[in-house]
């Protein structure tokens, strides 16, 4: 995805010269009357095979399917009229084994309405406003629970988050309970643009309950909402049947904050996926250098987050090449000015173990590697300084 256009590489020859044509983003004369004239340039994008979404500068939100060589729809007439008209963030994503692809936006009113669209239906899931207050549970408001549009005004549990500024303000208070807020749309989309980084699904653990929500928004640290099942059900066919989940925010000790938006295009969230799909995990990444990109594993329904070394991590991805067998890329901003660094990394391995026992296992709350001692450890000291290990064992008596 450029500012201008669609571009496409074969996957299995990336330097082939015979491609399809890029799609431009400027509607033709022909289209012109059906899809509203788009500007130019794209500020951002989101690709998830065959949909592709593309967000511009006047906040406003296309979609194409991309079917084959010769069949490139455009899809955006099809999407609720909030989602393509006012969308400061916007990611597709698809569970590993699940065919549905859900597309999620974040627009600006109601400090932040964040809204879930099943592609399949073109039907909005799931949604939940004030998002950028940072509501220690985000509720599906298509759902009608009682208590929802108060939800944002309720305290997060980390008694050292600062409260929004709406929880101190009675006259607001009245106003979300009687539904009657009022709000001036051209300033709650500056607010928006000024605050909100990404609103993003990702699957860290095939045996999760649902989906984990990061959002990224300045002023908070790095926000991780997990999924879990009301205790309702709803009717066969409602929108809870497509998108049962409600959210809840997950307290971490990375408080690192994020301090501004990205200056140019920003991949906050990267999945892992080990040999068929599989999630084993994903790297969250800040819109700046100064705090450490977290990496997010889970293991029954339990997340654990961890920081990368360093605080100059810029982007992230999975990378399988026979030059670091199933490793990652990644970009590293100098600590000075400079160019961007481009690494390739190799997973990392136990110095001193044999070849088949060295790689560390990165499913699992801490990395480890694992080596058979054939005996039973009884007491272990350890050496940081010179990376020793030693421990006392008895062996087993066999006769």
């Amino acid at each position: 995805v450029t500012p201008q256009r669609l571009c496409f590489v074969w996957a299995h020859s990336p330097k082939s010269v015979t491609v399809p044509l890029p799609l431009e983003f400027q509607p033709s004369a022909e289209g012109a009357a059906e899809v509203a004239a788009a500007p130019v340039q794209a500020c951002g994008g989101s690709v998830c095979d065959p949909y592709v979404a593309v967000r511009f500068h006047d906040l406003s939100l296309r979609l194409f399917a991309i079917c084959g060589e010769d069949e490139r729809l455009e899809l955006t007439g099809l999407l609720p009229g909030p989602v393509r008209e006012s969308t400061v963030c916007a990611s597709l994503f698809r569970k590993h084994a699940g065919s549905r692809t859900l597309l999620t936006a974040l627009a600006p009113e109601s400090d932040g309405t964040l809204r879930i669209i099943d592609l399949e239906t073109m039907a909005e899931v799931f949604r939940a406003e004030y998002v950028l207050d940072v509501p220690p549970v985000l509720r599906n408001h298509l759902t009608g629970a009682a208590g929802c549009a108060l939800d944002h005004l309720r305290a997060v549990p980390d008694v050292c988050a600062p409260l929004p500024r709406s929880a101190g303000d009675p006259q607001q208070l009245a106003r979300a309970k009687e539904g009657k807020a009022e709000e001036d749309p051209q300033k709650a989309a500056s607010k928006a643009l000024a605050t909100a980084v990404a609103a993003e699904l990702v699957e860290v653990d095939a045996d999760d309950v649902g989906p984990t929500l990061v959002v990224l928004c300045v002023g908070r640290p790095v926000l991780l909402y997990r999924a879990f099942l009301p205790d309702s059900v709803a009717e066969p066919g409602g929108a809870r049947s497509t998108f049962p989940y409600h959210f809840a925010v997950f307290e971490h000790d990375m408080l690192g904050l994020v301090e501004r938006t990205p200056n140019g295009p920003h991949r906050g969230v990267a999945g892992l996926r080990q040999a068929g799909g599989i999630p084993v995990g994903a790297v969250v990444v800040p819109p700046h250098t100064g705090i450490p990109a977290l990496w997010l594993v889970a293991k029954r329904n339990k997340l654990f987050v961890h920081p990368l070394p360093g605080t100059q991590v810029c982007g992230f991805a999975q990378l399988k090449a026979p030059c670091c067998g199933n490793g990652f890329f990644g970009l590293a901003l100098p600590q000075e000015s400079g160019p961007v660094a481009a690494q390739v990394l190799a997973p990392a391995v136990a110095a001193g173990l044999a070849e088949g026992q060295n790689g560390f296992d990165l499913h699992g709350p801490l990395p480890l590697a694992r080596k058979p001692l054939q005996r039973t450890p009884r007491v272990l000291a350890t050496h940081a300084k010179h990376g020793m290990i030693g421990f006392a064992g008895s062996g087993a008596l066999l006769g």
